[in-house]
Protein backbone atom coordinates (compact mmCIF):
# COMPACT_ATOMS: atom_id res chain seq x y z
CA UNK A 1 0.00 0.00 0.00
CA UNK A 2 3.08 2.05 0.82
CA UNK A 3 4.54 1.62 -2.34
CA UNK A 4 1.04 2.26 -4.29
CA UNK A 5 0.16 5.42 -2.33
CA UNK A 6 4.00 7.08 -3.28
CA UNK A 7 3.93 5.90 -6.78
CA UNK A 8 0.25 7.75 -6.98
CA UNK A 9 2.12 11.08 -4.99
CA UNK A 10 4.68 10.82 -7.64
CA UNK A 11 2.76 10.11 -10.87
CA UNK A 12 0.68 13.11 -9.46
CA UNK A 13 4.06 15.60 -9.14
CA UNK A 14 4.90 14.86 -12.81
CA UNK A 15 1.24 15.34 -13.92
CA UNK A 16 1.81 18.52 -12.49
CA UNK A 17 4.56 19.29 -14.50
CA UNK A 18 3.26 18.03 -17.74
CA UNK A 19 -0.01 20.01 -17.37
CA UNK A 20 2.19 23.43 -17.46
CA UNK A 21 3.87 22.12 -21.03
CA UNK A 22 2.80 24.91 -23.84
CA UNK A 23 4.40 26.76 -26.75
CA UNK A 24 4.21 30.40 -25.09
CA UNK A 25 7.55 32.52 -23.65
CA UNK A 26 7.84 32.90 -19.82
CA UNK A 27 9.88 36.00 -20.31
CA UNK A 28 13.25 35.84 -18.20
CA UNK A 29 15.85 38.47 -19.28
CA UNK A 30 19.17 35.45 -19.29
CA UNK A 31 16.79 33.27 -21.59
CA UNK A 32 16.99 35.08 -24.87
CA UNK A 33 21.34 34.25 -24.04
CA UNK A 34 20.68 30.77 -23.82
CA UNK A 35 18.93 30.23 -26.75
CA UNK A 36 21.22 32.22 -28.91
CA UNK A 37 23.80 29.66 -27.70
CA UNK A 38 21.52 27.13 -28.54
CA UNK A 39 20.87 27.85 -32.06
CA UNK A 40 24.02 29.22 -33.30
CA UNK A 41 25.54 25.91 -31.92
CA UNK A 42 23.05 24.06 -33.98
CA UNK A 43 23.43 26.02 -37.12
CA UNK A 44 27.26 25.32 -36.84
CA UNK A 45 28.23 28.54 -35.42
CA UNK A 46 29.98 27.65 -32.27
CA UNK A 47 30.27 28.73 -29.34
CA UNK A 48 28.36 32.75 -29.89
CA UNK A 49 26.11 34.34 -27.92
CA UNK A 50 23.92 37.75 -29.32
CA UNK A 51 26.82 37.76 -32.11
CA UNK A 52 29.31 37.39 -30.16
CA UNK A 53 32.46 35.04 -28.63
CA UNK A 54 31.68 36.07 -24.93
CA UNK A 55 29.34 34.00 -24.11
CA UNK A 56 29.02 35.28 -19.91
CA UNK A 57 27.32 31.95 -19.05
CA UNK A 58 28.69 28.55 -19.26
CA UNK A 59 27.11 26.36 -22.53
CA UNK A 60 25.98 22.80 -21.32
CA UNK A 61 22.40 24.06 -21.22
CA UNK A 62 22.66 25.79 -24.20
CA UNK A 63 24.51 22.38 -25.35
CA UNK A 64 21.17 20.46 -24.04
CA UNK A 65 18.84 22.46 -26.18
CA UNK A 66 20.78 22.81 -29.53
CA UNK A 67 20.10 19.55 -31.16
CA UNK A 68 15.76 21.20 -31.09
CA UNK A 69 16.88 23.92 -33.10
CA UNK A 70 17.53 22.07 -36.10
CA UNK A 71 14.25 21.20 -36.58
CA UNK A 72 13.19 24.93 -36.45
CA UNK A 73 14.26 28.20 -35.46
CA UNK A 74 12.85 28.64 -31.83
CA UNK A 75 11.23 25.13 -30.68
CA UNK A 76 9.39 26.67 -27.23
CA UNK A 77 7.32 23.73 -27.28
CA UNK A 78 9.83 21.25 -27.48
CA UNK A 79 12.20 23.43 -25.15
CA UNK A 80 8.96 23.11 -22.69
CA UNK A 81 8.41 19.18 -23.65
CA UNK A 82 12.40 19.15 -22.33
CA UNK A 83 12.03 21.11 -19.36
CA UNK A 84 8.73 18.44 -18.68
CA UNK A 85 11.36 15.38 -19.00
CA UNK A 86 14.06 16.85 -16.74
CA UNK A 87 11.61 17.31 -14.28
CA UNK A 88 10.32 14.16 -14.18
CA UNK A 89 14.23 13.13 -13.71
CA UNK A 90 14.41 15.69 -10.59
CA UNK A 91 11.84 13.70 -9.13
CA UNK A 92 12.98 10.17 -9.86
CA UNK A 93 15.93 11.42 -8.61
CA UNK A 94 15.55 13.00 -5.48
CA UNK A 95 12.82 10.34 -4.54
CA UNK A 96 15.77 7.98 -4.84
CA UNK A 97 18.42 9.95 -3.00
CA UNK A 98 15.73 10.83 -0.02
CA UNK A 99 14.57 7.23 0.91
CA UNK A 100 18.16 6.10 2.78
CA UNK A 101 17.66 8.90 4.40
CA UNK A 102 14.40 9.53 5.14
CA UNK A 103 12.17 6.29 3.62
CA UNK A 104 8.51 7.67 4.61
CA UNK A 105 9.11 11.39 4.00
CA UNK A 106 11.38 10.78 0.65
CA UNK A 107 8.05 10.57 -1.72
CA UNK A 108 6.73 14.22 0.39
CA UNK A 109 10.37 15.64 0.11
CA UNK A 110 10.43 14.59 -3.80
CA UNK A 111 6.85 16.09 -4.97
CA UNK A 112 7.36 19.40 -2.58
CA UNK A 113 11.20 19.50 -4.75
CA UNK A 114 9.48 19.97 -8.16
CA UNK A 115 5.93 21.36 -6.86
CA UNK A 116 6.83 24.94 -5.45
CA UNK A 117 6.01 28.30 -6.90
CA UNK A 118 9.77 28.98 -6.80
CA UNK A 119 10.31 25.46 -8.59
CA UNK A 120 7.72 26.52 -11.66
CA UNK A 121 8.63 29.59 -12.49
CA UNK A 122 12.42 28.58 -13.03
CA UNK A 123 10.70 25.33 -14.94
CA UNK A 124 8.41 27.06 -17.32
CA UNK A 125 11.41 29.14 -18.55
CA UNK A 126 14.45 28.89 -20.70
CA UNK A 127 16.90 28.79 -18.12
CA UNK A 128 19.33 26.51 -16.77
CA UNK A 129 17.44 25.65 -13.34
CA UNK A 130 15.83 21.83 -14.26
CA UNK A 131 18.65 21.07 -16.41
CA UNK A 132 21.10 21.66 -13.07
CA UNK A 133 18.74 20.17 -10.84
CA UNK A 134 18.26 17.13 -12.65
CA UNK A 135 22.36 16.48 -12.61
CA UNK A 136 22.60 17.37 -9.48
CA UNK A 137 20.16 14.52 -8.39
CA UNK A 138 21.42 11.77 -10.19
CA UNK A 139 24.70 12.77 -9.16
CA UNK A 140 23.69 12.43 -5.58
CA UNK A 141 22.19 9.10 -6.67
CA UNK A 142 26.07 7.93 -7.81
CA UNK A 143 27.81 9.36 -5.09
CA UNK A 144 26.33 7.00 -2.89
CA UNK A 145 26.28 3.81 -5.07
CA UNK A 146 29.81 4.94 -5.66
CA UNK A 147 30.63 4.97 -1.87
CA UNK A 148 28.58 1.57 -1.66
CA UNK A 149 30.17 -0.18 -4.71
CA UNK A 150 31.93 -3.67 -4.02
CA UNK A 151 34.43 -4.68 -6.57
CA UNK A 152 36.77 -3.16 -9.14
CA UNK A 153 34.12 -3.03 -11.99
CA UNK A 154 31.47 -1.29 -9.99
CA UNK A 155 33.75 0.77 -8.90
CA UNK A 156 35.04 2.08 -12.04
CA UNK A 157 31.77 2.16 -13.45
CA UNK A 158 29.92 4.42 -10.70
CA UNK A 159 33.23 6.96 -10.74
CA UNK A 160 32.95 7.31 -14.76
CA UNK A 161 29.15 8.11 -14.17
CA UNK A 162 29.75 10.92 -11.20
CA UNK A 163 32.83 12.18 -12.81
CA UNK A 164 30.68 12.57 -15.95
CA UNK A 165 27.23 13.62 -14.15
CA UNK A 166 30.01 16.19 -12.06
CA UNK A 167 31.48 17.58 -15.66
CA UNK A 168 28.20 18.00 -17.06
CA UNK A 169 26.74 19.85 -13.53
CA UNK A 170 30.21 22.23 -13.84
CA UNK A 171 29.03 22.65 -17.63
CA UNK A 172 25.47 24.10 -17.02
CA UNK A 173 26.30 25.90 -13.95
CA UNK A 174 29.49 26.95 -12.45
CA UNK A 175 28.15 26.56 -8.63
CA UNK A 176 28.37 22.85 -9.81
CA UNK A 177 31.95 22.69 -8.06
CA UNK A 178 30.01 23.45 -4.72
CA UNK A 179 28.58 19.77 -5.43
CA UNK A 180 31.66 18.62 -6.39
CA UNK A 181 33.55 19.48 -3.30
CA UNK A 182 30.39 18.60 -1.21
CA UNK A 183 30.89 14.76 -3.39
CA UNK A 184 34.51 14.84 -2.33
CA UNK A 185 34.16 15.41 1.62
CA UNK A 186 31.49 13.32 1.80
CA UNK A 187 33.45 9.89 0.10
CA UNK A 188 36.41 10.78 2.51
CA UNK A 189 33.87 11.32 5.55
CA UNK A 190 32.26 7.84 5.17
CA UNK A 191 35.60 6.36 4.35
CA UNK A 192 36.98 8.13 7.44
CA UNK A 193 33.67 6.77 9.95
CA UNK A 194 33.91 3.67 8.23
CA UNK A 195 37.06 2.90 9.56
CA UNK A 196 36.03 4.06 13.21
CA UNK A 197 32.63 2.26 13.53
CA UNK A 198 32.32 -1.01 14.04
CA UNK A 199 28.70 -0.72 12.70
CA UNK A 200 29.08 -3.30 9.92
CA UNK A 201 26.23 -0.92 7.54
CA UNK A 202 28.33 1.33 8.18
CA UNK A 203 31.59 -0.22 7.14
CA UNK A 204 29.98 -1.53 4.07
CA UNK A 205 31.09 1.54 1.76
CA UNK A 206 34.99 2.42 0.28
CA UNK A 207 37.76 1.84 2.11
CA UNK A 208 40.11 5.03 2.48
CA UNK A 209 42.60 4.40 -0.48
CA UNK A 210 39.79 3.95 -3.28
CA UNK A 211 37.83 7.01 -1.77
CA UNK A 212 40.49 9.37 -1.63
CA UNK A 213 40.97 8.76 -5.31
CA UNK A 214 37.81 8.77 -5.92
CA UNK A 215 37.53 12.01 -4.33
CA UNK A 216 40.27 13.68 -6.54
CA UNK A 217 38.86 12.48 -9.46
CA UNK A 218 35.98 13.90 -8.47
CA UNK A 219 37.39 17.21 -7.37
CA UNK A 220 39.63 17.43 -10.28
CA UNK A 221 37.01 16.95 -12.94
CA UNK A 222 34.96 20.42 -11.10
CA UNK A 223 37.87 22.42 -11.55
CA UNK A 224 39.08 21.55 -14.78
CA UNK A 225 35.70 22.03 -15.90
CA UNK A 226 34.94 25.47 -14.54
CA UNK A 227 38.62 26.34 -14.74
CA UNK A 228 38.27 25.67 -18.56
CA UNK A 229 35.30 27.96 -19.07
CA UNK A 230 36.49 30.48 -17.02
CA UNK A 231 39.95 30.21 -19.10
CA UNK A 232 37.48 30.16 -22.54
CA UNK A 233 35.31 33.32 -21.55
CA UNK A 234 38.27 35.23 -20.37
CA UNK A 235 40.04 34.67 -23.57
CA UNK A 236 37.00 35.28 -26.07
CA UNK A 237 36.18 38.95 -23.90
CA UNK A 238 39.58 40.33 -23.96
CA UNK A 239 40.12 41.18 -27.60
CA UNK A 240 36.64 42.55 -27.12
CA UNK A 241 36.88 44.75 -24.30
CA UNK A 242 33.54 42.79 -22.90
CA UNK A 243 32.88 41.67 -19.55
CA UNK A 244 32.71 38.30 -17.89
CA UNK A 245 30.45 36.86 -15.20
CA UNK A 246 33.63 36.46 -13.15
CA UNK A 247 35.45 39.87 -13.41
CA UNK A 248 31.79 41.63 -13.00
CA UNK A 249 31.48 40.42 -9.42
CA UNK A 250 32.27 43.68 -7.85
CA UNK A 251 29.82 45.79 -10.20
CA UNK A 252 27.04 43.49 -9.75
CA UNK A 253 26.80 43.14 -6.43
CA UNK A 254 23.67 44.51 -4.74
CA UNK A 255 24.81 48.13 -2.76
CA UNK A 256 22.89 46.96 0.35
CA UNK A 257 25.41 43.71 0.79
CA UNK A 258 28.84 45.52 0.31
CA UNK A 259 28.74 47.12 3.80
CA UNK A 260 29.34 44.04 5.65
CA UNK A 261 27.86 40.51 6.28
CA UNK A 262 24.86 41.96 8.08
CA UNK A 263 22.79 42.79 5.63
CA UNK A 264 24.11 39.54 3.28
CA UNK A 265 22.91 37.12 6.27
CA UNK A 266 19.53 38.94 6.09
CA UNK A 267 18.84 38.34 2.33
CA UNK A 268 19.86 34.44 2.90
CA UNK A 269 17.28 33.87 5.55
CA UNK A 270 14.67 35.80 3.51
CA UNK A 271 15.55 33.84 0.22
CA UNK A 272 15.38 30.74 2.42
CA UNK A 273 12.07 31.27 3.70
CA UNK A 274 10.35 32.32 0.16
CA UNK A 275 11.16 29.02 -1.32
CA UNK A 276 10.64 26.93 1.78
CA UNK A 277 7.06 28.21 3.24
CA UNK A 278 4.44 28.22 1.06
CA UNK A 279 2.64 31.22 -0.55
CA UNK A 280 5.48 33.71 0.52
CA UNK A 281 7.87 34.02 -2.84
CA UNK A 282 7.13 37.14 -3.35
CA UNK A 283 6.91 38.31 0.60
CA UNK A 284 10.14 40.49 1.25
CA UNK A 285 11.13 43.74 2.05
CA UNK A 286 14.23 45.52 1.00
CA UNK A 287 17.36 43.62 0.04
CA UNK A 288 19.37 42.89 2.99
CA UNK A 289 16.72 44.41 5.96
CA UNK A 290 16.19 42.79 8.90
CA UNK A 291 13.08 45.54 9.87
CA UNK A 292 10.91 43.74 7.16
CA UNK A 293 7.92 42.11 8.76
CA UNK A 294 8.62 38.55 6.87
CA UNK A 295 11.63 38.48 9.12
CA UNK A 296 9.39 37.11 12.29
CA UNK A 297 8.80 33.86 9.90
CA UNK A 298 12.27 33.80 8.28
CA UNK A 299 14.31 34.19 11.44
CA UNK A 300 12.36 31.13 13.31
CA UNK A 301 13.09 29.18 9.91
CA UNK A 302 15.91 29.46 9.21
CA UNK A 303 16.91 28.52 13.08
CA UNK A 304 14.79 25.73 13.13
CA UNK A 305 16.42 24.30 9.52
CA UNK A 306 19.58 25.22 10.84
CA UNK A 307 19.01 23.06 14.03
CA UNK A 308 17.59 19.95 11.41
CA UNK A 309 20.91 20.51 9.35
CA UNK A 310 23.17 20.00 12.50
CA UNK A 311 21.10 16.72 13.21
CA UNK A 312 21.55 15.69 9.41
CA UNK A 313 25.38 15.80 9.30
CA UNK A 314 25.91 14.43 12.34
CA UNK A 315 24.00 11.28 11.21
CA UNK A 316 24.86 11.28 7.77
CA UNK A 317 27.59 11.62 5.63
CA UNK A 318 25.37 12.73 2.87
CA UNK A 319 26.82 14.85 -0.12
CA UNK A 320 23.93 17.23 -0.26
CA UNK A 321 24.48 17.84 3.13
CA UNK A 322 28.30 18.82 2.73
CA UNK A 323 27.74 20.73 -0.13
CA UNK A 324 25.22 23.24 1.17
CA UNK A 325 28.17 24.72 3.41
CA UNK A 326 29.69 24.91 0.17
CA UNK A 327 27.43 26.77 -1.80
CA UNK A 328 26.67 29.44 0.99
CA UNK A 329 30.48 30.17 0.41
CA UNK A 330 29.76 30.59 -3.46
CA UNK A 331 26.79 32.82 -3.07
CA UNK A 332 28.75 34.62 -0.15
CA UNK A 333 31.41 35.46 -2.86
CA UNK A 334 29.16 36.65 -5.60
CA UNK A 335 26.81 38.23 -3.00
CA UNK A 336 24.26 39.14 -5.52
CA UNK A 337 20.44 39.26 -4.71
CA UNK A 338 18.93 36.91 -7.34
CA UNK A 339 15.14 37.01 -6.27
CA UNK A 340 15.48 33.47 -4.77
CA UNK A 341 16.23 32.03 -7.49
CA UNK A 342 19.80 30.76 -6.29
CA UNK A 343 18.18 28.64 -3.94
CA UNK A 344 15.84 26.98 -5.95
CA UNK A 345 18.04 23.74 -6.42
CA UNK A 346 19.10 23.57 -2.69
CA UNK A 347 15.00 22.97 -2.09
CA UNK A 348 14.97 19.00 -1.58
CA UNK A 349 18.11 20.01 0.73
CA UNK A 350 16.01 22.35 2.95
CA UNK A 351 13.31 19.50 2.99
CA UNK A 352 15.64 17.46 3.89
CA UNK A 353 16.55 20.01 7.19
CA UNK A 354 13.02 20.81 8.11
CA UNK A 355 12.46 16.52 7.82
CA UNK A 356 15.36 15.74 11.03
CA UNK A 357 14.16 19.14 12.66
CA UNK A 358 10.66 17.81 13.07
CA UNK A 359 11.57 14.40 14.55
CA UNK A 360 11.06 14.42 17.49
CA UNK A 361 7.68 15.28 16.51
CA UNK A 362 5.42 12.26 15.77
CA UNK A 363 3.45 13.80 12.31
CA UNK A 364 6.20 14.73 10.02
CA UNK A 365 4.84 12.60 7.31
CA UNK A 366 1.33 14.40 7.32
CA UNK A 367 3.14 17.88 7.47
CA UNK A 368 5.27 17.70 4.91
CA UNK A 369 1.67 16.69 2.80
CA UNK A 370 0.22 19.52 3.79
CA UNK A 371 3.19 21.74 2.74
CA UNK A 372 3.31 20.02 -0.67
CA UNK A 373 -0.85 20.93 -1.19
CA UNK A 374 -0.33 24.69 -0.14
CA UNK A 375 2.81 24.52 -2.46
CA UNK A 376 0.85 23.07 -5.02
CA UNK A 377 -2.37 26.00 -4.75
CA UNK A 378 0.54 28.74 -4.23
CA UNK A 379 1.99 27.80 -7.54
CA UNK A 380 -1.21 26.79 -9.46
CA UNK A 381 -2.94 30.11 -8.56
CA UNK A 382 0.04 32.17 -9.58
CA UNK A 383 0.35 30.76 -12.98
CA UNK A 384 -3.47 30.65 -13.48
CA UNK A 385 -3.90 34.20 -12.51
CA UNK A 386 -0.33 35.67 -13.94
CA UNK A 387 2.07 34.18 -15.60
CA UNK A 388 0.17 32.29 -17.79
CA UNK A 389 -1.93 34.75 -18.95
CA UNK A 390 1.23 37.15 -19.30
CA UNK A 391 3.12 34.80 -21.69
CA UNK A 392 -0.51 34.29 -23.96
CA UNK A 393 -0.80 37.93 -24.16
CA UNK A 394 3.28 38.24 -25.01
CA UNK A 395 2.97 35.48 -27.83
CA UNK A 396 0.54 37.30 -29.43
CA UNK A 397 2.88 39.97 -30.27
CA UNK A 398 5.26 37.62 -32.49
CA UNK A 399 3.45 38.35 -35.54
CA UNK A 400 4.45 42.34 -34.82
CA UNK A 401 7.61 40.71 -33.79
CA UNK A 402 9.16 39.17 -36.98
CA UNK A 403 7.07 41.22 -39.31
CA UNK A 404 9.42 44.54 -38.51
CA UNK A 405 12.30 42.37 -37.34
CA UNK A 406 12.19 41.23 -41.13
CA UNK A 407 12.99 44.81 -42.23
CA UNK A 408 16.14 45.29 -40.13
CA UNK A 409 18.31 43.41 -42.98
CA UNK A 410 21.36 45.03 -41.77
CA UNK A 411 22.83 46.81 -38.38
CA UNK A 412 21.07 44.00 -36.15
CA UNK A 413 23.47 44.79 -33.56
CA UNK A 414 22.41 48.54 -33.72
CA UNK A 415 19.02 48.55 -32.58
CA UNK A 416 17.36 50.48 -30.09
CA UNK A 417 13.62 50.52 -28.80
CA UNK A 418 11.77 52.98 -26.91
CA UNK A 419 11.14 52.09 -22.97
CA UNK A 420 7.59 52.73 -23.21
CA UNK A 421 7.09 49.84 -25.13
CA UNK A 422 5.40 47.13 -22.83
CA UNK A 423 4.74 43.78 -22.64
CA UNK A 424 8.46 43.29 -23.22
CA UNK A 425 9.03 43.47 -26.79
CA UNK A 426 12.85 44.06 -26.54
CA UNK A 427 12.91 40.75 -25.44
CA UNK A 428 11.27 39.10 -28.36
CA UNK A 429 12.96 41.51 -30.52
CA UNK A 430 16.40 40.24 -29.12
CA UNK A 431 15.32 36.41 -29.69
CA UNK A 432 14.45 37.00 -32.99
CA UNK A 433 17.32 39.08 -33.93
CA UNK A 434 19.63 37.05 -32.01
CA UNK A 435 21.40 40.37 -31.25
CA UNK A 436 20.95 42.68 -27.93
CA UNK A 437 18.37 45.59 -28.23
CA UNK A 438 18.77 47.81 -25.61
CA UNK A 439 16.10 49.96 -24.37
CA UNK A 440 16.52 54.03 -24.86
CA UNK A 441 14.81 56.48 -22.96
CA UNK A 442 12.58 59.43 -24.65
CA UNK A 443 14.24 62.12 -23.67
CA UNK A 444 17.72 61.06 -23.82
CA UNK A 445 20.17 61.39 -26.52
CA UNK A 446 20.46 58.63 -29.07
CA UNK A 447 23.53 57.21 -29.35
CA UNK A 448 25.55 57.40 -32.88
CA UNK A 449 25.89 53.80 -33.66
CA UNK A 450 21.89 53.30 -33.14
CA UNK A 451 21.00 52.51 -36.76
CA UNK A 452 17.35 51.55 -35.84
CA UNK A 453 14.61 52.54 -33.00
CA UNK A 454 11.22 50.73 -32.19
CA UNK A 455 8.56 53.24 -31.06
CA UNK A 456 4.93 53.81 -30.33
CA UNK A 457 3.05 54.33 -33.88
CA UNK A 458 1.58 57.67 -32.36
CA UNK A 459 4.81 58.88 -31.14
CA UNK A 460 6.81 61.57 -33.02
CA UNK A 461 10.13 60.52 -34.66
CA UNK A 462 13.16 61.73 -33.72
CA UNK A 463 15.69 63.68 -35.74
CA UNK A 464 17.63 62.09 -38.58
CA UNK A 465 15.06 58.91 -38.32
CA UNK A 466 12.59 57.87 -40.85
CA UNK A 467 10.05 55.32 -40.98
CA UNK A 468 10.73 52.39 -42.53
CA UNK A 469 7.69 50.33 -41.57
CA UNK A 470 4.78 49.55 -38.55
CA UNK A 471 2.91 46.78 -37.56
CA UNK A 472 0.44 46.69 -33.85
CA UNK A 473 1.04 49.83 -33.02
CA UNK A 474 4.35 49.78 -33.04
CA UNK A 475 6.55 51.73 -35.79
CA UNK A 476 10.41 50.78 -37.31
CA UNK A 477 12.52 53.86 -37.84
CA UNK A 478 15.98 53.90 -39.91
CA UNK A 479 18.09 56.50 -39.53
CA UNK A 480 18.21 58.45 -42.57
Amino acid sequence: MAKFSSNVVLGLAALLLAVQIGPWYYTQRDAAAYISIARNLAHGAGLINMGSQALWFPPGYSLLLSPLFLARDLPLLEISVVHCLLGVGFLLGIYRWARPLAPVGAVWIAAISVGTWAVWIQYRRPMSEMAFMAMMAWLLVSLDALARSRGRGRFLAWLAAVVGLTIALCLIRSVGIALAAGGSCSLLARAGRSRLSPNRQVAEVLSWRPALGAALAVSAAAVITVGGVVLREHRAAQPLGASTYLNSIETRRSPALVGGYGPWCALVFSEIGRVTVPFMFKSHGKVGSWRDVNMLIYVPLFGLLLYGYLRWIRRSDDPLAWSMPFYLAVLTYFRWESGARWWVPMTPALFMCLWFALEPWGRRVDLLRAVWLLHVLAGLAYWIAVDLPQARRLDRKWPIVRSLADQITVGRDRVLIDESMTDNLGMLFEMQLDRRVKEHKRYAPIPTSAEWLIIPIKQEPPPGFVPRSSCGGCELLHRG
